[in-house]
């Protein structure tokens, strides 16, 4: 059941809005540059967001659900040819079937990666063709359930043995959406937030 009102996402200007909130950077020479894509499908109220449920055989975040990407290679020119790459190399993506709308700000891993996100819609001209050393399963989540859950605000949690904390976790389809990837997603759903009548 909605918590809120859904908006009209159809009026959503993704990259006008991302155009309109430069992105900050960090810059530590101690972390390993990556990047992610997040992948926008369908448009007005039929969007739906991308995501990957990683194999217990990755070397990071095993069995979480994240955006496709990972560390900057060398041969990679930029970040957003990163993106691209993993988002091919894990999902069969073709980077052609993806428009990139604009980056958000950076994000500090707790495994030690400073990541960039880019947003891009996708058209995709094949199947997708998913990685079975790195993906278990491909998620697409309504975008009406993320802002549902968005704006019902944030919960405590206790992560390790610290204190509670606000942060928020999504759930779809017996899947949990928390930690860096639920931060970069709620960035982008503060901007969406900025913009939508």
């Amino acid at each position: 059941m909605p918590t809120t009102d859904q908006p009209d996402f159809a009026a959503l200007n993704i990259q006008q809005t991302l155009a309109a909130h430069p992105p900050v950077s960090v810059s530590d020479s101690k972390l390993i540059p990556a990047a992610v894509l997040i992948p926008i499908l369908g448009s007005g109220q039929d969007r739906r967001v991308l995501f990957t449920v990683r194999t217990s055989r990755v070397e990071h975040h095993k069995g979480e659900v994240s955006f496709p990407g990972g560390a900057r290679d060398p041969e990679d020119q930029t970040l957003e040819t990163t993106a691209l790459r993993e988002t091919h190399e894990e999902v069969g993506v073709l980077p052609d079937d993806v428009t990139i709308l604009g980056r958000m700000s950076d994000h500090e891993s707790r495994s030690g990666f400073v990541v960039t996100p880019f947003i891009g819609t996708v058209v995709l001209s094949t199947d997708y063709d998913p990685s079975g050393a790195e993906v278990a399963d491909l998620l697409e989540v309504p975008l009406a359930n993320l802002w549902d859950r968005y704006r019902a605000g944030p919960d405590m949690f206790s992560y390790g043995a610290g204190p509670p904390s606000p942060a928020y976790e999504f759930h779809h389809d017996g899947h949990r959406i928390w930690g860096l990837t639920a931060r970069m997603l709620v960035d982008f759903l503060v901007l969406m937030d900025t913009d939508l009548p």
